[in-house]
C-alpha cells in the first residue's frame, strides 16, 4: 500500500517517455518525406518527370545535407516544441529560412554555379507550404496530446530593452569602413565601382534587417561577457546568410567572396573587440579596481562616526597569560631585530595574546581573507605596501579583523628609502641614469590615467615607489591612526591602531588637479580647486602634520613633509593657485577675501572669528600679502582687521586690501611661504 503510489507515478512517466520517442521517430522519417516528396513536385513541374537526372543528384544530397544539420541542431523533432500552434509555426518557418540561407551560403561560397536558382528556392518554398499543411493536420488529429507535452516546457517571456541609438550609429561607420577598406585591400582603391556602390546598399540593407533581428542595438545587462557578444556573432551569421540569398538568387557572382563576407566578417571582429574595451573591460576594471572612494567604503562598512571607541586594547587586557613577545622575538621576528626592538619599544608586548596575533608575509588579499573578522589585536605584514595591487583594500580588509585599538604593523618602500637603495648599489653617475628611468616607470606612470592601465597590467602593481605620505595619508583614510614610524634597513615601517570606521569625509584625490574641501560662505562647503603640490592622501594627514610639527610663523604647518619637491616651486610661483579662477567666475569665491581653510585648519581659529569669516566669501588674494604678519597669532589678528573693516566699508575696503598687496608681491617680493 504505501508503495502503490509512486509504482504508478513511474508507470506513467515510463508511458510518457515511450509517447516521446515515437514522436520523434515519426517526426523524423515524415519530415524527411515531405522534403523528398517537395523536391520531386518542383521538378516534376519544371521537367515533367519524377525521377531526377544525374545532374540533379548533387543538388538533392546538398539538400539533405542541410536539412539533417537545421533540423537536429533546432531539436526540431521534441514533441514539447509542438505545444503551442504559434510556436510549431515560427519553427517550422525558422528552420526552412535558415535552410534556405545555408544552401545559397554553401552555393555561393564553393562556386556551385551550375545549381539551378530555381529548383533550391522552389524546393524550399514548397517544403515550406506542405509541412504548414502538415502541421495544421497534426493538430487536428493529435493537438490535446501536444498541448500538454508542451506546457511542461514553460512558458517564458522576453524583457524589453530600449534602442541605443549611439550603437546604431558606430556601427552603421564600423560597416561601411570595413566594406570601403576591403575595397581598397581588393582593386587599391577607396573609389566604388558603380556595381559595388549597388552591393554597398545591399549590404547595409542586410546589416540593418540583421542588426533589428538579433537585437545588437539594445542597451542591457549580460550576466558574462560571452552572453554579450552573442548578439554580434548571430548577426554576423544572419547577414551572411541573408546575403548568401541575394547573390544566389540574383546571380551576382560577379562580386567578390571576400569583400562582401569580409565585410560582415570584419565588423564583427571589431564590435566584440571594441565591445571588450568600452564595455567589458572597463567593467572589470570597476570590479578589480582599488577602493578610492568615501561612496565604494560605504559598500564595505557602515558609515558610522566611531569617536566612542572601546579604549586601547592592550591597556584594558591586562597582562596576557600567553604574552606574543617571545614568539615574536624568537620565531616570527627572529632574523629582523631591529623590527622587534621597534615594536617592543612602541607597544607592550606582555599585554598581545599570541592567540590574537599573526605574522604574514603576503601581498595576497585572499590570505587577508581567509581571517575571522574582529579576532586580532596585533597584525604584522612583513610584505611591502608597494607590492600591493590594491593597497585600499587591503587595508579595508584589515581594518575588519581588528578590535578596535588593535595594531597593524608594516612597511614600505619610500621615495627617500628607494633613492638611497639605488645610489648605494651602483657607481653615482649610472646611478643617476638608473634612477631617472625608475622615476619615470615606477612613479610617473601609475599616475597618467591611460598609460596606469598598461604598467598595472603587467606589472600587476608591483614595486611601484609610493611617498612617506601616500602610505600614512591612505592609513588615515581608512580609518587607522599612525603614532609610530621607522626607517629600518632602508624600508619605512609603521605602527597604525584601529581607531575608528572609514567615515571619512571627502574623497582623496590622485591626479595632477585635485579638488579641496574647503569652508565657504555661510559656513557651507566649497571646493577649491588646485594644481597638486602634495603627495597623494596628505589631505588627510593635517591633525597628525599637526601634532607632529606644529605650525610655523606663518601659519603654515612646520616641515610639512607632504609637500613635493616642485609643489614648493610652484607654491613660490603661485603656479598651484591658477585653477581658483574657475571658482572665482563659478562664484564661489570673491577676488580680495580670507583664504578658504580647511575643516581642521579652521577649528585652529576663535571662536569668534570663524562666525566672522563665514560672514564673507573666501578670495583669491588674502590680506596677508598687505599686512604680511610673521606669526600664526598675528594672521588671525590681520583677518580680524580686515573682517571688520569689510564689515563696514566692504567695496573700499578691498580695493585698499587689494592695492597694498599688489605693491608688496611686485616690490617687495611678497610670496607664499
Amino acid at each position: 500500500m504505501d508503495h502503490s503510489i509512486p509504482i504508478g507515478k513511474k508507470e506513467k512517466r515510463i508511458s510518457l517517455s515511450k509517447l516521446g520517442l515515437s514522436f520523434s521517430t515519426f517526426s523524423f522519417v515524415s519530415d524527411f518525406f515531405l522534403l523528398t516528396i517537395s523536391y520531386s513536385i518542383f521538378y516534376y513541374i519544371r521537367h515533367g518527370t519524377w525521377i531526377p537526372s544525374s545532374n540533379y543528384f548533387p543538388v538533392l544530397m546538398l539538400i539533405y545535407s542541410i536539412w539533417l544539420i537545421i533540423s537536429l541542431s533546432m531539436r526540431k523533432y521534441r514533441k514539447e516544441r509542438y505545444g503551442d500552434f504559434r510556436k510549431a509555426l515560427i519553427l517550422i518557418l525558422k528552420s526552412t529560412a535558415y535552410m534556405t540561407y545555408l544552401i545559397s551560403f554553401t552555393v555561393v561560397f564553393f562556386e556551385f554555379f551550375s545549381f539551378s536558382r530555381a529548383h533550391v528556392f522552389g524546393t524550399c518554398v514548397v517544403y515550406g507550404i506542405v509541412q504548414l499543411n502538415w502541421l495544421a493536420l497534426l493538430f487536428l488529429l493529435r493537438g490535446k496530446d501536444l498541448a500538454l507535452a508542451g506546457a511542461e516546457a514553460g512558458h517564458t517571456v522576453k524583457p524589453h530593452y530600449s534602442f541605443s541609438i549611439r550603437r546604431f550609429l558606430a556601427d552603421l561607420l564600423l560597416v561601411m569602413a570595413a566594406f570601403y577598406l576591403l575595397n581598397y585591400f581588393k582593386r587599391g582603391t577607396f573609389v566604388l565601382s558603380p556595381e559595388y556602390e549597388k552591393a554597398l546598399l545591399m549590404v547595409l540593407g542586410v546589416w540593418f534587417v540583421s542588426s533589428i533581428y538579433t537585437g545588437k542595438f539594445a542597451s542591457r545587462r549580460y550576466p558574462n561577457y560571452v552572453h554579450a557578444i552573442m548578439p554580434y556573432i548571430k548577426a554576423v551569421i544572419v547577414s551572411v546568410m541573408l546575403m548568401s540569398v541575394l547573390v544566389f538568387f540574383f546571380r551576382m557572382f560577379y562580386f567578390s567572396r571576400l569583400q562582401i563576407f569580409g565585410t560582415f566578417l570584419s565588423l564583427g571582429f571589431a564590435e566584440i573587440l571594441l565591445h571588450f574595451f568600452y564595455s567589458d573591460l572597463p567593467l572589470k576594471i570597476k570590479r578589480q579596481r582599488d577602493i578610492e572612494t568615501v561612496e565604494e567604503t560605504k559598500e564595505v562598512f557602515r558609515q558610522e562616526d566611531n569617536r566612542q571607541l572601546i579604549a586601547d586594547f592592550a591597556e584594558t587586557s591586562g597582562a596576557s597569560d600567553d604574552p606574543a613577545r617571545d614568539r615574536l622575538q624568537h620565531h616570527f621576528l627572529k632574523n629582523r631585530p631591529g623590527l622587534f626592538e621597534f615594536l617592543s619599544s612602541s607597544i607592550d608586548l606582555e599585554k598581545i595574546n599570541t592567540a590574537d596575533s599573526v605574522v604574514l608575509n603576503t601581498h595576497t588579499l585572499f590570505n587577508i581573507e581567509t581571517i575571522e573578522d574582529g579576532s586580532l589585536t596585533l597584525f604584522v605584514n612583513l610584505e611591502r605596501l608597494n607590492n600591493m595591487r590594491r593597497i585600499n583594500r587591503y587595508l579595508l580588509e584589515v581594518h575588519k579583523k581588528f578590535y578596535n585599538g588593535s595594531y597593524l604593523v608594516g612597511c614600505a618602500e619610500t621615495f627617500n628609502t628607494h633613492y638611497k637603495k639605488i645610489m648605494s648599489k651602483y657607481p653615482k653617475y649610472v646611478a643617476e641614469v638608473i634612477y631617472a628611468i625608475d622615476f619615470l616607470v615606477f612613479r610617473v606612470l601609475p599616475k597618467i590615467p591611460i598609460l596606469n592601465k598598461l604598467y598595472f597590467a603587467f606589472s600587476r602593481g608591483k614595486n611601484r615607489v609610493i611617498s612617506e605620505a601616500e602610505v600614512l595619508g591612505r592609513l588615515h583614510f581608512c580609518g587607522f591612526e599612525v603614532f609610530a614610524s621607522r626607517a629600518i634597513d632602508r624600508e619605512f615601517y609603521f605602527i597604525a591602531r584601529k581607531i575608528k570606521q572609514p567615515s571619512i569625509d571627502q574623497n582623496p584625490s590622485y591626479g595632477p588637479l585635485i579638488r579641496l574641501r574647503r569652508i565657504g560662505y555661510n559656513g557651507n562647503i566649497i571646493y577649491i580647486n588646485k594644481f597638486r603640490t602634495m603627495h597623494p592622501y596628505s589631505e588627510y594627514l593635517q591633525d597628525y602634520v599637526y601634532q607632529q610639527n606644529r605650525l610655523q610663523l606663518n601659519g603654515k604647518f612646520n616641515d610639512d613633509f607632504r609637500v613635493t619637491k616642485w609643489g614648493k616651486v610652484f607654491r613660490k610661483m603661485w603656479i598651484d593657485e591658477i585653477p581658483q579662477i574657475s571658482n572665482f567666475l563659478r562664484g564661489d569665491i570673491s577676488l580680495v577675501g580670507v583664504r578658504a581653510l580647511s575643516e581642521q585648519y579652521f577649528k585652529l581659529y576663535p571662536k569668534d572669528l570663524r562666525e566672522l569669516r563665514t560672514k564673507f566669501k573666501p578670495g583669491l588674494i588674502p590680506p596677508y600679502y598687505a599686512d604680511m604678519p610673521n606669526s600664526f597669532e598675528e594672521i588671525v589678528e590681520s583677518e580680524r582687521q580686515y573682517l571688520l573693516s569689510k564689515q563696514n566699508k566692504p567695496f573700499t575696503t578691498d580695493v585698499k586690501y587689494f592695492v597694498k598687496a599688489v605693491y608688496n608681491i611686485l616690490f617687495k617680493k611678497a610670496r607664499s611661504r
